[in-house]
Order: C-alpha cells, then sequence, then structure tokens
C-alpha cells in the first residue's frame, strides 16, 4: 500500500464518460473465455485484468493465478477451475484472503474439489460432479455466480439450492443475463437453480455499458453542486447500483436523461436561491474585511451557487443497503450533507470488504467532521451543511478514497486522502475524469 497523500483541490466540471461495468465485465471475461474468446484488455481496472488473466493461465493450464485484491476473481474462477479439472494455485493481495470462503470451500469440497490453504494463497485440485449444491444466501452473491458459471460445464445436472434471503442478488441477476447471451439458460426454481450440464458456451459480444457503481459518485458530486453529466450509462441496465437514482431522488434531487443519453443531477432546493447568495455575498465581505480566507477560498472554487452545495439541501433517508453494498461510500458522503438524520442499515457484509468500510467510511467521513456513527449493521447520520476538511485514510480501498473526493466538494478547508491510486482496482481514471476541465 503506498503512503503517498493527495490533496484534493480540483473538482469535476462537464461530461463524464464512466468505464465500462466492472460486474459486466468479469462475467463476459469467463463466459467469453470459455467460449474460446479471450477479450483483450482494453485499460480496465485491476480487477478485471486479473480475472481476464486467471483465466487464461488456467485455460493454458499453467497452475497459478493472481488475483490481487478481486474477490470476484478468486470466487469464479475456483469453481472454473475445478469443473475443468486443473490444479491451480491461486495467491492474493491485501485482505481478499481474510474476506468468508469457509462456506465455499466446504460445498466444493464435497463435491469433488481438493482445497489446500496456504499464506494469501489457495491450490485447488480434483473435479466438480454433477450435484446438488446448498450455499447460504447471506454470505456472498459470488459463491451462486461462481457455481453457476461453472456448473454447466459439468458432466452432468446439478441443482443450486440457496438456503435463506439472497444478499446482493442484482449481481446474480448479472450473471444469468451474460450467461444467457452466450447460449447457456439456468432454470430458476423455488428456492434456486437447475442447471443442465455438459454445456458448451457460444462466441458472442455483449455492447460494453458503463459503470453505475463508478457513476454514483459523480452523480453524487452533481447533487452537492458540481455542473456535471454522466454518460454512457445503460439505463435499463440489471447493475444493481442503478439504485442511486431512486436514492437520489428520495433525497430530493431531480435526476434528468437528455436527449444524448447523458444524466445529470439537480439538488434538491429546500430554501429560496437568492435568499442565498445574499448570505454568500454578506460572508464574501466578511471575509474579506477579516481578512479570513478559508471559507471565502471554498466558496469560490467548488460549488456552482458558490458554496452551500448549490443552495440546495438534500434531505435524510432511512435505506436498507443489503443488496447495494457498494453505494454505501458515495450515498454516505451524501447524507453528510443532508438536511436531518439518515440511517443506512443491512452494512454487516461491509467489513469483508477492500477494507471494513463499516469503519473506513465512519473514521473517514468523520475526519472530514460529519456527525456519523456505525454499528455493525447500521449507519447513523445526522446531516450538516458544511464539513470542515481534513485527512482521510482510505486503506488502500478504492471506494474509500472515491467517498473522499465526494466529500471534499463540500469542505470548507482542503482534504487529502492516502494512497489515491488504490482507484486503479475499480477505475483507472478516476483522477483524471474527477479533475476534468476542473474549476
Amino acid at each position: 500500500m503506498s503512503r503517498d497523500w493527495k490533496k484534493i483541490e480540483k473538482f469535476p466540471v462537464g461530461i463524464i464518460e464512466v468505464p465500462p461495468s466492472k460486474s459486466v465485465l468479469h462475467r463476459v471475461a469467463i463466459c467469453s473465455g470459455l467460449a474460446g474468446e479471450i477479450i483483450p484488455n482494453k485499460n480496465y481496472s485491476d480487477d478485471v485484468v486479473a480475472t481476464i488473466n486467471g483465466l487464461k493461465n488456467i485455460l493454458d493450464k499453467k497452475g497459478i493465478v493472481d488475483c490481487g485484491e478481486s474477490g470476484s476473481t478468486l470466487r469464479f474462477l475456483i469453481p472454473v477451475a475445478l469443473v475443468l479439472g486443473i490444479k491451480v494455485k491461486f495467491f492474493g493481495h491485501g485482505r481478499l484472503f481474510k474476506r468468508p470462503m469457509e462456506e465455499y470451500y466446504r460445498e466444493l469440497q464435497l463435491h469433488g474439489g481438493n482445497i489446500e490453504l496456504g499464506e494469501n494463497s489457495v491450490t485447488v485440485s480434483g473435479k466438480l460432479l454433477p450435484s446438488i449444491y446448498t450455499l447460504p444466501g447471506n454470505i456472498s452473491s459470488q459463491y451462486i455466480s461462481g457455481l453457476l458459471m461453472a456448473l454447466p460445464l459439468a458432466n452432468g445436472n446439478s441443482t443450486l439450492i440457496i438456503e435463506g434471503q439472497m444478499a446482493s442478488f442484482p449481481y446474480v441477476d448479472i450473471t444469468l443475463d451474460v450467461m444467457k447471451n452466450y447460449g447457456v439458460e439456468i432454470k430458476n426454481i423455488e428456492n434456486g437453480y437447475e442447471i443442465k450440464g455438459g454445456r458448451r458456451y457460444l462466441k458472442s459480444t455483449i455492447p460494453e455499458e458503463g459503470d453505475w457503481s463508478g457513476a454514483a459518485f459523480f452523480l453524487v458530486a452533481a447533487a452537492l453542486g458540481r455542473d456535471v453529466k454522466v454518460s454512457g450509462l445503460n439505463w435499463n441496465s440489471k447493475q444493481g447500483d442503478k439504485r442511486i437514482v431512486d436514492i437520489l431522488e428520495a433525497c430530493g434531487c431531480k435526476v434528468i436523461r437528455d436527449k444524448d443519453g447523458d444524466i445529470k443531477v439537480e439538488g434538491a432546493k429546500s430554501q429560496d436561491e437568492q435568499v442565498i447568495k445574499d448570505k454568500l455575498e454578506e460572508e464574501k465581505q466578511d471575509a474579506i474585511l477579516n481578512n479570513l480566507n478559508g471559507k471565502y477560498k471554498m466558496i469560490n472554487h467548488k460549488n456552482e451557487l458558490e458554496g452551500y452545495p448549490t443552495g440546495k439541501r438534500i434531505k435524510g433517508i432511512d435505506i436498507d443497503m443489503s443488496d447495494i453494498p457498494d453505494l454505501v461510500p458515495p450515498v454516505a458522503a451524501l447524507l453528510s450533507f443532508a438536511n436531518g438524520t439518515s440511517h443506512l442499515t443491512g452494512i454487516s457484509r461491509l467489513k469483508y470488504k477492500e477494507s471494513n468500510r463499516i469503519v473506513s467510511i465512519s473514521e473517514g467521513l468523520k475526519a472530514l467532521g460529519a456527525d456519523i456513527k456505525a454499528n455493525d449493521n447500521e449507519i447513523v447520520i445526522n446531516g450538516r451543511e458544511y464539513l470542515q476538511g481534513g485527512r482521510v485514510n482510505s486503506y488502500g480501498d478504492h471506494r474509500i478514497a472515491m467517498m473522499a473526493a465526494v466529500a471534499a466538494i463540500g469542505c470548507k478547508e482542503d482534504v487529502y486522502v492516502s494512497d489515491p491510486e488504490c482507484v486503479r482496482k475499480s477505475y483507472p481514471d478516476f483522477w483524471k475524469d474527477f479533475e476534468k476541465d476542473a474549476k
């Protein structure tokens, strides 16, 4: 992890074309590769590159896969290696092997897989058998997606039973949609899936669609007053993080799709804008008279109406985030400026991300002056008109670094974030886009 600190002093303006969906690309890389076509790397995120290269190594029988910090790569490719009967050592970095895997390993071992754990590695061998598989639904949807993509290659039919309520089900919907596009359909049953074996993936193409998870940070920036539009998003996408639109609207914002398909956000009006402008002019004169430049500096360079997040205070909301965990960082940043108290629930699985995000989100925003408290399954935020500014430890977590960038829009003083290049995990050009046409 880098110890570099980045000063966040430029803020986005204009049209932002977000990168292709990481969630979709992981699945396309696997289905396309199993159909005989390894997709080329077009400056994709580190996670997607790990999956592309990992599958290639499996198919070439090189016996080793570097997953980086990608949980998707590890959980998707282990059953692929096992169903093909290829011995592979998977290794990784950061907190990857601190993520839950016990239930997954146990089920794979019950049906022909051999699992040998090492230090920051796991070696798998044997061959998965067609059978009845049972997985808990509340740990990780990646378990389910991994088996769904692998078991059609088994030499017989299988059933996948899901125990309890499935967490993050939109990701499984993406899996099924991509698989169908490559000629493999799965039958839904009451508590799981029926999977025909002996199938082959067929060569196909899927148009790239923008990543709603990455776009959420820019849509929040727009809600906080930046003159930003986001392009390249599929309004009909199966990506669960498209719900950022519903969240922004619930906060009182207006989300608009223009004739070119670009999406912009207008903040919620809660005060008369002329009153705000008069107040700002009064404060500007006070700052000049008192030789103060902290608040005046913020007023001059951050927001469209020169501070007070466009004079439009969003309202606090209560929302269950269990199906959209990757939206918690941008939403928490947004709600730090809300008028009222917000409750984000269903967050227990955040502790298993690239950082313990329950801690890193609350610590990071608190370091900037937010009124935020967290426990194992809830974050409570009392919104403030401004935050102060300060230093945010990203813990090497891409979404925490991006959260700090967005929260800086409403800070009076400078904001610094550690390990800024960790954004490469999901959004290699984030800083370039965030500072695009910056004012």
